[in-house]
């Protein structure tokens, strides 16, 4: 449960706040999953839901 809330917290507090400076979850972007063709992330190795 630790765990995933070190894990959670900050790709939350990007998903809101995407100017602010957010150590934790640059660290945490380069271990998702990225799109061959786009070679991004989002819709492919991070979903966020409304």
């Amino acid at each position: 449960m630790q765990l995933a809330d070190l894990v959670a917290y900050p790709i939350g507090r990007w998903a809101l706040d995407k100017t602010k400076e957010n150590k934790a979850f640059s660290y945490i972007e380069k271990k998702f999953h990225t799109s061959p063709k786009a070679g991004g992330y989002l819709n492919y190795g991070l979903k966020i839901f409304p």
